[in-house]
């Protein structure tokens, strides 16, 4: 089990890293354990309180929460795999306050 667990934690370090060298995300959020760690970027604290509330609520393990610039400059939530549609859904209206 603690093999899987290591296993898993180091195929999210690469993705984190694989993102911040190919899409030059404006912020990264790291889902970790169940924490939500503000990886890089701009910071919104008020978001990230919120993005925190919806992982404590669905119970998310881990993930990333990035923001990419759309082809109009606007700034557009993506998550990883490890985020359902529905939370991934929740995210992206929470973060229409904010953009």
């Amino acid at each position: 089990m603690t093999f899987v667990k290591t296993t898993l934690n180091m195929f999210l370090s690469i993705k984190l890293l694989l993102l911040k060298l190919s899409k030059s995300p404006t912020f990264i959020i790291e889902v970790r354990k169940a924490q939500v760690n503000h990886v890089s970027g701009a910071k919104q604290p008020q978001f990230i309180n919120d993005c925190k509330d919806i992982i404590r609520d669905n119970q998310l393990r881990k993930g990333l929460i990035y923001g990419t610039k759309n082809e109009n400059g606007k700034i557009v939530i993506k998550t990883s795999k490890e985020i359902s549609a529905p939370i991934a859904q929740r995210l992206r209206n929470v973060w229409s306050f904010y953009s």
